[in-house]
């Protein structure tokens, strides 16, 4: 007979997630793009470390202005790229690479299952270069392109 730890559906939902806090992060992917409004926006793809410093792996709209504004800046000022977003001019392939902090949380929804969201970027320089992200120890621990879920 084997045995098991049964859980709630709820549990079972969340399996997986990080609980929300702030966590190192790395980009991924930036794809400069327009959201269904018309108003320009960063789909951005990131690689979020936990404190053993396994990668998960959440995506963003960032839109570049408007009221969200705030975290467009944050995101930049967290890559330590202030500079790029000073100037008023940025390519989305410059944040590839690029690492810092994030704070995240989870998304509850009716539709569809619980989501690791991004809440805000840390902008903090200080912070953002405290920063201790986990690299893989080789080339075989880095995921290829079809290991990335999106």
């Amino acid at each position: 007979m084997k045995t098991f730890q049964p859980k709630t559906d709820e549990e079972l939902a969340r399996a997986g997630l990080l609980e929300g806090g702030e966590y190192d992060y790395e980009v991924v992917k930036c794809e400069e793009t327009q959201s269904k409004a018309g108003n320009d926006m960063f789909k951005v793809f990131i690689r979020v470390f936990d404190d053993e410093g396994q990668p998960s792996y959440v995506t963003d709209y960032i839109l570049l202005s408007g009221r969200m504004e705030y975290k467009f800046k944050h995101f930049l000022y967290s890559l330590g790229m202030s500079e790029a977003y000073d100037s008023g001019q940025i390519e989305g392939a410059a944040c590839v690479g690029q690492a810092g902090r994030v704070k995240l949380g989870i998304e509850m929804s009716d539709e569809f299952p619980p989501k690791n969201k991004v809440v805000d970027y840390i902008k903090d320089p200080i912070e953002a270069e405290g920063a201790k992200i986990t690299m893989p120890k080789t080339e075989e621990d880095v995921p290829g392109e079809e290991d990335i879920p999106f």
